[in-house]
């Protein structure tokens, strides 16, 4: 066998260390303990220094180490979530703690629970309760002059006073019959006397509110079943009054003996207004049971069965 070439023999290189040299020091970092691990089972593969089972401990020595971290990590959020879930079920139980219960109904006496029966309800009926009063216009109008107009026994205005004038009836109350009444401060202008203010509140209103009462008694066995149906005004009988008569010193229209016809356990009444006036066009009780009386009591004029008759009578 001869040989072409010349072949040079490389001879391993050996470094020289001396005895007195200090020991290197390792890389103790895990990066650097693992990259070690991992080239002395390179080595160790290679040159079949370990068996198959030593192997592959080796190579799973690395991937223990990155689950152990995962296992931290894991653990770590568990504990977070935990701490999550008691916050959130102490949070529960302090709502619990301060939001009111709904009260439960008292339990049923035991003699209907053993029935099996509900206890029954028992509803008083409302009374009826006496209106407001209603607001008195006339009472303002009164300061204004005198007209001559007719007045008219058609209107929402008159039909507005003659509920007040029933209610008061009902009631038995004056104060809520105002409305319909001839108003204070038009007297005081009408009348040529003396304290004529003082006449109106201690004269006139006081007789209207004892004929209230009078009229009252008609259906004070059952007011709330007594009903309005009409007044009846006979405008033939409306005249004027000049100034100077009955000490007046204005004129105005007067109308007689109208009727108030109402309904009364089935049955159609009636009784007089004895005398209205006017002011501004306007119809006004002035003398409801009387004009003239005897006495400090409450009067009705004519109570019938029906709805009766008016008659003429020139007062003033």
């Amino acid at each position: 066998m001869c040989w072409t070439g010349t072949a040079e023999r490389t001879l391993p290189t050996v470094e020289v260390v001396p005895e007195d040299a200090p020991e290197p020091q390792a890389d103790k970092s895990p990066a650097a303990r693992m990259i070690s691990a991992d080239a002395a089972l390179r080595v160790a593969k290679m040159r079949g220094f370990l068996g198959p089972m030593w192997v592959a401990m080796l190579a799973a020595a690395p991937t223990a180490s990155a689950a152990s971290s995962l296992a931290a990590v894991v653990d770590t959020r568990r504990r977070i979530q935990v701490i999550v879930m008691l916050l959130i079920v102490l949070a529960a139980l302090v709502v619990i703690a301060f939001v009111p219960r709904p009260k439960e109904p008292a339990a049923a006496p035991a003699s209907q629970a053993a029935a099996g029966t509900t206890p029954a309800v028992h509803r008083h009926p409302k009374a009826r309760s006496a209106p407001r009063e209603a607001v008195n216009l006339g009472e303002a109008e009164g300061h204004l002059p005198q007209t001559e107009a007719l007045p008219s026994s058609s209107t929402a205005r008159f039909h507005s006073q003659m509920q007040s004038l029933w209610e008061g009836v009902v009631h038995d109350e004056s104060k809520l019959a105002k409305p319909s009444f001839f108003p204070r401060s038009a007297y005081e202008q009408l009348k040529a006397i003396a304290n004529a203010g003082s006449d109106w509140e201690n004269r006139l209103f006081a007789e209207f509110t004892l004929d209230i009462g009078a009229a009252h008694e008609l259906i004070a066995a059952d007011p709330a079943g007594a009903k309005l149906l009409e007044v009846r005004v006979d405008g033939a009988y409306a005249h004027w009054v000049p100034p100077g008569v009955c000490a007046n010193s204005i004129g105005y229209y007067e109308v007689p003996n109208s009727r108030v016809v109402y309904e009364y356990q089935g049955a159609e009444h009636s009784f007089g207004i004895a005398s209205m006036i006017s002011w501004r066009g306007v119809w006004y009780v002035v003398h409801f049971g009387s004009v003239l009386r005897e006495g400090s009591t409450g009067v009705v004029d004519e109570a019938a069965t029906g709805p009766g008759t008016s008659a003429y009578s020139g007062t003033c």
